[in-house]
């Protein structure tokens, strides 16, 4: 099954030393290399998250190089933004405090997902309030 990587996911693994992201990443790495897993998923807006968060850091934009070559980046159409706006939309009827909601670009990434039937993985808790997700939590540090 194809995943779509968040920023939040891909920031937790790369940056810190031993997480769950960490680890996960690292299995679904080994599944794209060995054939048993189809390349990772990312919107073109997250690739521009990580880069503006290496930016001027040429070390780390050398960890993540590797891995978002082997990712398949989707650009964000007027369909995928218009799923996105209704996503946002409905995750803003169910009345949840301003900072439980996903913002605009984490709605996009939901959409992709959605649009691709396929599991989303994050550290962020609040793509749980967008409808229809196969969603997968990481925490960002072992309990």
């Amino acid at each position: 099954m194809t995943v779509v990587l968040d920023a939040s996911v891909l920031i937790a693994a790369m940056e810190r030393r031993e997480t769950p992201s960490r680890r996960a990443l690292l299995e679904l790495m080994a599944g794209v290399a060995a054939g048993t897993q189809p390349r990772p998923a990312l919107s073109a807006l997250t690739v521009a998250e990580l880069l503006r968060g290496v930016a001027g850091d040429g070390d780390l934009a050398d960890v993540y190089r590797p891995v978002l070559a082997t990712c398949t980046v989707h650009d964000v159409t007027e369909r995928l933004a218009r799923h996105a706006a209704a996503l946002a939309a409905a995750a803003d009827a169910r009345g949840l405090p301003t900072r439980d909601r996903p913002g605009l670009v984490d709605a996009i990434v939901g959409a992709l997902a959605l649009d691709l039937d396929a599991e989303l993985v994050a550290t962020d808790p609040d793509f749980r309030a967008l409808p229809g997700l196969r969603l997968t939590v990481l925490p960002e540090a072992d309990s």
